[in-house]
């Protein structure tokens, strides 16, 4: 039998083999644990990169180069917005008729592409076929 390994390093093949006790079943590539070797990694160099925490959401900012004002890279909303707008959301998703044409729309373009599938599947395999890996 396998031995038991620490969860790990143990694959879903291994696991596999290991409950259900078959020492026969074929292996695959995926059954190898994958090890890092922390001396092979190398991590990037210091950046002017800077991260910090306003009003309870982290900031991304970049340093000037002549070590003047930090610009944001990206200004994000504060959070008592951002929970305004997600209540919002969440008052139209609980709304009986708009859930219900919402899903009665998900169907209609579910089955619209089925019917693109049937009609086109010779085409589409054509196609990938053709396409350069």
């Amino acid at each position: 039998p396998i031995p038991c390994v620490p969860w790990q390093s143990q694959t879903s093949g291994q696991y596999q083999r290991r409950v259900h006790g078959d020492d026969e079943m074929e292996l695959t590539p995926h059954d190898k644990p994958i090890l890092l070797n922390p001396e092979r990694v190398t991590l990037p160099g210091k950046s002017n990169w800077e991260m910090e925490m306003l009003d309870g959401v982290y900031s991304v900012s970049q340093k000037q180069p002549g070590g003047g004002k930090q610009v944001a890279a990206i200004k994000f909303w504060k959070l008592e917005e951002f929970l305004e707008d997600l209540q919002k959301i969440m008052k139209i998703s609980n709304n009986g008729s708009t859930r219900t044409f919402c899903w009665k729309r998900l169907k209609l373009l579910e089955t619209r592409f089925e019917m693109h599938n049937m009609l086109n599947d010779r085409l589409e395999r054509k196609e990938s076929r053709n396409t350069l890996a």
